[in-house]
């Protein structure tokens, strides 16, 4: 039986993050594949071949998108700046509150409570998805001590970088992080991200049931951790 999978980003960066895992997920028998988006976002899913649907912004407790494409997971980009767009934040409010599970996507290291915030105070952190991808063990860290949950952190490499630079030099991931955050690097260990497929779902199998609709491949030593946090959440 196939698995529904919808995509959302409104946004440049976070469409570019996604095409990866887009690419990955279209090829595969076992998926349907639905890409939402608009503005910027749309422009640059265009640009990398993938087709999407065009959409306006969603406003809180739209289901239409939910109705009409019956998705088993949403999959989005963690890009939307509130005060202009809360798109993101509201689709994963309405999964939530319908059942559907959803992972987000974070296209870099920076801005991560603003990311999942509303614009009214008491807001901080009130949007978050099922599971964040916080790209490698420095988000990580730095997202917990931030004040996210850690069970729903998941470090699955950025997949933009790793599609444009394969097994890229540990340099140029410190050259991006840094340009996302000043002072030196944390350390010369880089993200890197699933180029085959293989089920997520056997990682992170006490992750839940949206873990097994998703077919990544672990190549790195951060993702061969992964099973011993599942076990430990």
């Amino acid at each position: 039986m196939t698995k529904n999978i919808l995509f959302f980003s409104a946004e440049a960066g976070g469409a570019e993050v996604l095409t990866p895992v887009v690419r990955l997920l279209r090829n595969s028998p076992l998926y349907e594949i639905c890409v939402l988006s608009y503005g910027h976002g749309r422009k640059r899913f265009l640009a990398n071949g993938i087709e999407c649907v065009e959409t306006g912004k969603i406003v809180k407790g739209d289901r239409d998108a939910l109705e009409r494409y019956h998705p088993d997971l949403i999959i989005t980009s963690a890009a939307g700046i509130p005060r202009f767009d809360m798109s993101d934040k509201y689709l994963w409010e309405t999964a939530r509150e319908t059942g559907i599970k959803t992972i987000a996507f974070l296209d870099q290291w920076q801005n991560y409570a603003m990311r999942f915030s509303g614009v009214e105070e008491g807001e901080r952190l009130a949007y978050l998805p099922d599971l964040i991808n916080c790209i490698d063990h420095f988000g990580l860290e730095e997202m917990k001590s931030e004040g996210f949950p850690e069970d729903m952190l998941v470090p699955l490499g950025h997949p933009y970088l790793f599609e444009r630079q394969g097994c890229y030099a540990s340099a140029n991931a410190v050259k991006a992080r840094n340009k996302c955050r000043e002072g030196p690097s944390h350390s010369n260990r880089h993200p890197r991200y699933c180029s085959c497929p293989r089920r997520l779902g056997s990682i992170l199998e006490q992750r839940g049931d949206m873990i097994s609709t998703m077919p990544l491949a672990c190549s790195s030593k951060a993702w061969q951790e992964l099973p011993e946090r599942a076990d430990s959440s």
